[in-house]
């Protein structure tokens, strides 16, 4: 039930998966949007199944090998989605070596701090206004 649910912290409860469904709610996303969602999933341990566009700031962070990509209005994709789904649940060495890859590229802290500080730079803008 959603109380329940509200009484869990969201990572703590995604520990509990191998995989975990993030889609988006809108088929494309805005430029320099990182969705919390694909986030939550990566650092809660789970291989993220992503129905979402990613821009270059987005190709940065995460390691897209380590995502299971699907399109929610493309049967082909899905069906591939679907396949490499039960290509790591049916293979334990295979889910192993997809889930041991790095969950974040080289540099992506760098780039995660420097969106904050400009966030912060903009709130403080805003503040003196």
């Amino acid at each position: 039930d959603n109380k329940k649910f509200n009484e869990i912290e969201k990572i703590d409860f995604l520990k509990k998966f191998i995989f975990n469904l993030c889609p988006e709610n809108s088929k494309y996303n805005y430029p320099g949007y990182i969705t919390e969602k694909l986030m939550d999933s990566c650092i809660s341990g789970c291989i993220p199944i992503y129905c979402g566009k990613l821009d270059d700031l987005d190709k940065k962070v995460f390691n897209i090998k380590r995502i299971i990509f699907y399109e929610s209005d493309n049967e082909i994709s899905m069906n591939k989605c679907i396949l490499k789904i039960n290509e790591l649940y049916n293979n334990n060495q295979k889910l192993i070596d997809f889930y041991n890859q790095d969950i974040f590229n080289d540099g992506a802290s760098e780039i995660i701090n420097r969106l904050i500080n400009n966030f912060k730079g903009l709130i403080n803008d805003i503040k003196e206004l």
